[in-house]
């Protein structure tokens, strides 16, 4: 598992690395931080064709199952998340919200 959450580590991070960018354009219609912070329930072979990012899905899931996080995570991008309507989502990333979690103040949604 742990060499599975480096990589993926690396997805969330956008590190602009070769590999990085080869197994986040196998995904269509959303990005590789989507996949690995979205709700379990859902098929990531709807989204990716590519069969390290599906392996890589299927392991981190294993591990989510284990540590009981099943659901969605508050740190989901906003841009390139298949759960939010195309919008002015890009425009919201320029200015620093990235992800559910800086919708936040002080810990509480306003």
């Amino acid at each position: 598992w742990a060499a599975n959450i480096a990589m993926i580590w690396k997805w969330v991070m956008g590190d602009g690395l070769t590999w990085e960018q080869l197994e986040a354009a196998s995904c269509k219609g959303t990005s590789l931080g989507a996949l690995v912070t979205a709700s379990l329930t859902f098929s990531p072979a709807r989204y990716s064709r590519g069969p390290v990012v599906l392996a890589a899905l299927r392991i981190w899931g294993q591990w989510r199952r284990y540590k009981r996080v099943e659901g969605a995570s508050i740190w989901a991008p906003i841009s390139n998340n298949r759960r939010f309507v195309p919008g002015g989502f890009r425009r919201w990333q320029r200015t620093g919200i990235r992800s559910m979690e800086d919708l936040f103040i002080d810990g509480s949604f306003p």
